[in-house]
């Protein structure tokens, strides 16, 4: 796939606010010299919506996912959930002061991801700054991330499922999720009126196991990343 330039959207916000942003490589790295990367928003129309709240972190910086050493990766032949989400690859989050990022600000993060590596079925999360404990927390709450399946020494890591972003996971937005706009225009009254139905497969998916991962795809050859 091309690879974006920081003058390049790589996704817009969901109607009604269409606000454009881009991938930014800072000249920071995470550990191992991993190259770590930030979220820009690029220049709206004057008429735009504006978010509700602000959804980039000039203080937040992440990896792409990284795939473990082979020596590290479980076989193929382990399909335990630990195995499967092991085998998952795995972004490293850090952030200056003393505030963790935003529920918000990490759906973006996540939209991000998933944009450019839409094969993947989930990523691991790795949080790295003041109040990663409240941000754990939080992206469980809005089921954004589970626990990742306890096998040994794996307590510090969230999985971030493909299946429940994509099904409204976290919307900063308001109770509907970001892909069902408000439309008051024909509307008698606003979506948010209505019962949000929750799939029960996003219920189920913090009760250990991992039901939302099918077996893990092929890892893909090529970095949009690697470029930039």
């Amino acid at each position: 796939m091309a690879t974006p330039s920081t003058n390049e959207p790589i996704l817009k916000l969901p109607h009604p606010y269409q606000t454009p942003y881009a991938l930014s490589k800072s000249s920071r790295t995470a550990e191992g010299s991993v190259p770590l990367f930030q979220i820009k928003p690029l220049s709206t129309d004057d008429k735009a919506t504006p978010p509700p709240e602000p959804l980039h972190n000039d203080q937040l910086f992440f990896t792409e996912p990284v795939d473990l050493k082979s020596s590290e990766r479980p076989p193929e032949s382990n399909n335990t959930p630990w195995g499967r989400a092991r085998r998952s690859p795995c972004s490293t989050w850090v952030w200056d002061g003393e505030k963790p990022p935003t529920v918000g600000q990490a759906w973006l993060a996540i939209y991000v991801l998933y944009t450019l590596r839409p094969s993947m079925e989930g990523f691991r999360l790795l949080l790295t700054g003041a109040g990663k404990e409240v941000l754990s927390s939080q992206l469980k709450t809005v089921l954004l991330a589970i626990d990742h399946p306890i096998a040994t020494g794996l307590t510090d890591e969230l999985l971030v499922p493909r299946s429940t972003f994509w099904q409204g996971a976290g919307s900063p937005f308001g109770p509907r999720t970001a892909w069902i706009p408000e439309d008051t225009e024909t509307m008698s009254k606003p979506l948010s009126s209505y019962p949000h139905y929750a799939p029960r497969e996003c219920h189920d998916a913090g009760a250990g196991t991992s039901p939302h991962l099918a077996p893990t795809p092929s890892r893909e050859a090529a970095s949009w990343f690697r470029h930039l």
